[in-house]
């Protein structure tokens, strides 16, 4: 009977050392918390359209710049930016660096492990190109063999979809933002094969006439887009999605979407 009390009480120890008397986990930062402080951090990489980073200035614009700018207003909070790359923006997030994540990311399993994810703001899909006349690769199976070269930017989507369907190949993994670099690694001969995500393709099929679509033409595996926040931070989430929804229904984001030519803009999901 001892043992039971014993129990019963070290398990309501633990709910009430993890939960607040307002329902959030231990820890977690609201929006009366950013609204206090007066500022909303927020991590960015650069990628096409979305997060626009002037080389000479060092500043930002972009889709989701002008959208997380306008959200910051509305609560009467300053923006300040803090930059990551691909492989450590969820570390950096779950530290607590930042307050949300508006890196355009793939919304996936194993990476709501560590992070929430807002609602979707659109879908992108993963392509591959080659050297224009080379017709070995057709289809995703065609990778897994260990004389293929792929190259794939670290961290991303499109290197765990490689990793799970041509675990035989030789990955280049490349520790940069800029993911039409591993579609220049086939140019420069360094790969065979460069592995990314489709508007980095055409992106860089616009510029590289050499090149051409491989695995069929087709894309793989369209991913669900959205910003992140730690996974304790529910009020700060459950605002932001009430946001994007505002933002979506009243049109503005099409409107930013527009303006910068985004070829998702009419690919928002309402």
């Amino acid at each position: 009977m001892m043992r039971k009390s014993f129990l019963t009480l070290s398990a309501l120890f633990f709910f009430l050392s993890t939960f607040t008397i307002g329902g959030l986990p231990a820890g977690a930062k609201t929006v009366d918390d950013i609204v206090k402080e007066g500022t909303l951090t927020v991590g960015v990489i650069p990628y096409g359209v979305d997060v626009i980073k002037d080389p000479r200035t060092s500043e930002y614009s972009g889709v989701f710049i002008e959208a997380i700018k306008h959200i910051a207003s509305e609560i009467n909070v300053k923006p300040a930016f803090k930059e990551f790359t691909w492989a450590n923006f969820i570390a950096g997030l779950q530290a607590g660096h930042v307050d949300v994540s508006v890196a355009s990311t793939y919304a996936t399993m194993k990476r709501a492990l560590a992070v929430a994810f807002t609602r979707p703001v659109y879908f992108l899909g993963i392509e591959g190109v080659a050297k224009k006349g080379d017709t070995r690769f057709a289809r995703p199976e065609d990778l897994n063999r260990p004389e293929v070269k792929v190259a794939v930017t670290q961290g991303t989507g499109e290197h765990r979809w490689l990793i799970a369907v041509a675990p035989k190949a030789q990955v280049r993994a490349l520790a940069t933002f800029d993911t039409t670099q591993a579609l220049v690694e086939v140019v420069a001969g360094h790969s065979n094969v460069g592995i990314s995500d489709g508007y980095s393709v055409s992106e860089t099929l616009a510029k590289q006439p050499g090149l051409q679509k491989v695995l069929g033409g087709k894309t793989y595996h369209p991913f669900p887009v959205g910003w992140a926040v730690r996974k304790q931070d529910t009020d700060v989430l459950n605002f932001l999605n009430v946001a994007l929804g505002e933002l979506i229904s009243s049109g503005k984001l099409r409107e930013w979407a527009l303006k910068y030519k985004a070829p998702w803009a009419e690919f928002i999901r309402y």
